[in-house]
Order: C-alpha cells, then structure tokens, then sequence
C-alpha cells in the first residue's frame, strides 16, 4: 500500500492554502503534518479524503487516482477523524459500529467476523464503560476517543487523524499515540496525523511533514526536520531538545519566544 500525493494544490477563492506539495506514505509508517496554525494541515487531509478538490495535481492510492474511487470505495479503503465531528443522537456502540458501515448493509451494522477486532479496539480505548451512554452525555476528550475508535473499526487502509490528541489529558495522549502506532504496524496502515504536541510527534511519527504557508518546509525523520533552526523558524521559539543514547528525540521544550 502506497499513497502519493503528487504537485498538490489548493486555493480558497484567491488565497493559496497548498502549493506543490508532494510525498509518498508507505503502510506499517505514520507521518506526522506540523505546522503552525494556517499551514494547511487541515486542508491537505481533507484533499486526501476528498471533502475537498484540489486546485492542481493528483493524490494516487496504489497507483490509482483518487478521483476514480466511488464513494463506497474510498471509505473502504479510507478512514477520517477529523476535529469538527458531529454530537450524532447515539450511543457510544451505536457510533463505534458505524465504522463498519462501508463493509455492511445499512441495516446490519455489526459485522460479527469483526467482533474480536471491535473487542480489542474499545478495550485498549479504555470505552467499555461508556458503552450505552449517548454521545452527549460523554466529554469531548472521551468524544474523541470515541471517534477514534470508529476509524479504527473501519479497518481501512488509511488512517487520517486530525489533531487526535487535542482536548486530551496527557495519559491519554500517550495512550492514543500508542495505540495508532500499534495498529498502524499490526494492520499494515498508512497513517497520516496532523498535530501541535511536537513532542509526541517526534516519540511517535516516522516521518515529519512541517509546512509553513502551504509549502513544503522541511521533509524527513523527527531528527532531520525537529531542529532547533526549523522549530524557530516556523514557530518562533527557542527550544532544548531531550535526546536518547541513540539520538532519538525524547522531547522538545519551549524555553522562550524569539
């Protein structure tokens, strides 16, 4: 599985919000979009997933246009969480299970040869306990777990997760990074991520998109793109970075604002 995102472009009205971006994501990797607000990270999930049309270019999924999937297809192969999900009138179940609804009948939700992968999925989301309740009865960082889970029911092969960890308390952070990681390499997924948490994109991501005015900025490892220099230039802060025994990025601090 391969995605390839190939001289995109994107304006609202006259104003550029992407401009000649192009890589490649490969299964078993998360790539990690950073970016101050404005950026586009939002923008280019959403040309992914085609809620919007770009400008210019062409997103390929195995070598196949995006453009040529039909709907059904793509949410097969495709699954969003995005940070304007609707407060649907359902249980916390009833909203898990719609993320089978591409490989169901609208009447038949529950697929039960996905039952022991729902099991593994609500369990390791810490969600058992919220089961039956509504979906607005819940707190927007248990919402966004919940949706969470959804995509990953979905069992795509594309995982595209807007600011997953926002609104979360920091074990969740870490619990939710992990678990897209887990999955991720379990499942073979391509997994894209927008965040601000630079830290957690260094620990978690395989490769760092950083855009800055809807270009392209940096490109490579955590350790190649989060430098001192980069992270100045796009978020005008100084910052100390936290490396292992093998130069790995343990974490990034804001020291001050330059």
């Amino acid at each position: 599985m391969l995605l390839k995102v190939c001289d995109v472009a994107f304006s609202y009205d006259s104003i550029d919000v992407l401009k000649n971006i192009t890589f490649e994501a490969e299964k078993k990797r998360i790539i990690g979009v950073l970016g101050p607000n404005g950026a586009g990270k939002t923008t280019l999930l959403k040309c992914i997933f085609r809620v919007l049309t770009p400008k210019r270019g062409v997103i390929f999924l195995d070598g196949k246009d995006i453009r040529t999937l039909s709907r059904i297809e793509l949410a097969r192969k495709i699954s969003v969480v995005t940070q304007e999900n609707i407060n649907v009138p359902f249980t916390v179940l009833e909203t898990i299970l719609m993320g089978r609804y591409p490989h169901t009948s609208p009447l038949k939700l529950f697929d039960q040869d996905a039952s022991t992968y729902i099991e593994d999925v609500i369990e390791k989301l810490s969600l058992r306990e919220f089961l039956e309740r509504r979906l607005d009865e819940v707190s927007g960082g248990e919402r966004r777990r919940i949706h969470i889970a959804r995509a990953l029911i979905q069992q795509p092969e594309v995982l595209l997760l807007d600011e997953p960890t926002s609104h979360l308390d920091p074990n969740y952070k870490l619990q939710i990074m992990s678990i897209v990681k887990e999955f991720t390499v379990k499942n073979d997924l391509v997994t894209i991520v927008t965040l601000h948490d630079l830290s957690l994109a260094a620990r978690f991501c395989d490769k760092i998109i950083l855009l800055k005015n809807g270009k392209i900025f940096a490109a490579g490892t955590p350790s190649e793109v989060l430098t001192p220099k980069n992270i100045g230039e796009i978020y005008k802060i100084d910052v100390k970075i936290i490396e292992g025994e093998n130069g790995e990025i343990l974490g990034i601090i804001p020291l001050k604002t330059i």
